[in-house]
């Protein structure tokens, strides 16, 4: 039971950690979104970060 328990609590965190970065990543779009140098650069280290944010999630 105790097993378990420590399974649900540390979903629960990565969940919300996940959200939380997808937050990020939304805010972060929408901030570059007009500015096509911007999403140059930022495009794909947002995508890494959401990548890894879901690889730490599945854990």
């Amino acid at each position: 039971a105790r097993a378990n328990a420590d399974l649900i609590v540390r979903a629960v965190n990565n969940h919300a950690q996940l959200l939380k970065a997808l937050k990020h990543v939304r805010t972060t779009l929408s901030n570059i979104i007009g500015d096509s140098e911007l999403l140059e650069t930022y495009l794909p280290l947002l995508l890494k970060d959401v990548s890894i944010a879901i690889e730490e999630a599945k854990k």
